[in-house]
C-alpha cells in the first residue's frame, strides 16, 4: 500500500492524542550511529523500554522483528515507522531516531532511512493504533517536516521539533 494512502481524507479528524504521553525528551535521539537494521531496532527498543519500564527489552525487540517479517515499515524517502503491539504495554509510546547515516530498511522506494519514529500501543488500542500512524504519516508527508529534523542536531532540539509537528497536525 503506497504510505500516502494513510492520511486521512479531507473532513476527517482523528482524536486529539496527549503528545507530552507518548514522546518523551529522553526517547527522542538525534544523529545516532547505527549499522543495520536490526541495530536501530534494538536501540529503539532499548529507549522505549527505559521510558516505559513495563515492557521488557527483549520481548519489544522481537515484537518488533516479527512486524517486520510481515512487511518493512520503511515508508520512503528516508522515513520508518517500526511498530508493534505490545501486552504489557499500558499507553501507547513513541521514540524519534534520526540517525548520522541512512540504513537499508527495505523501504519501498529503496531509499536508506535516516528518520525513524518507533511506536508501541497496548494491543487492544487499535483506534490509537491507527490514529498515531496516520498523524505521523501526516508528518512526514511533508518535506520541510522531514527537513527539519534532520537538520535538528540535539535530542532537545529534536524533540522541540517533532512536538511543534505533532501540534501543527492536530489542529489541522
Amino acid at each position: 500500500m503506497e504510505w500516502r494512502a494513510l492520511l486521512p481524507r479531507p473532513g476527517c479528524r482523528s482524536a486529539t492524542l496527549d503528545i507530552t504521553q507518548l514522546l518523551q525528551p529522553e526517547s527522542v535521539r538525534a544523529h545516532v550511529e547505527a549499522r543495520s537494521h536490526k541495530a536501530v531496532l534494538n536501540f529503539a527498543s532499548k529507549v522505549i523500554a527505559e521510558a516505559c519500564p513495563e515492557v521488557a527489552e527483549r520481548s519489544l525487540l522481537q515484537g518488533l522483528l516479527t512486524r517486520e517479517r510481515l512487511g518493512s515499515t520503511g515508508l520512503g524517502e528516508g522515513v520508518a515507522i517500526p511498530h508493534c503491539r505490545h501486552p504489557a504495554c499500558p499507553a501507547p509510546v513513541g521514540a524519534l531516531i534520526t540517525l548520522a547515516e541512512g540504513i537499508d530498511f527495505g523501504a519501498v522506494d529503496g531509499e536508506r532511512v535516516d528518520v525513524l519514529f518507533c511506536l508501541v500501543v497496548p494491543e487492544q488500542q487499535n483506534r490509537t493504533h491507527l490514529d498515531v500512524l496516520a498523524m505521523l504519516t501526516r508528518i512526514f508527508s511533508e518535506a520541510d517536516n522531514l527537513e527539519s529534523l534532520r537538520q535538528a542536531t540535539t535530542d532537545a532540539e529534536l524533540f522541540d521539533t517533532i512536538c511543534w509537528q505533532m501540534d501543527e497536525v492536530q489542529q489541522w
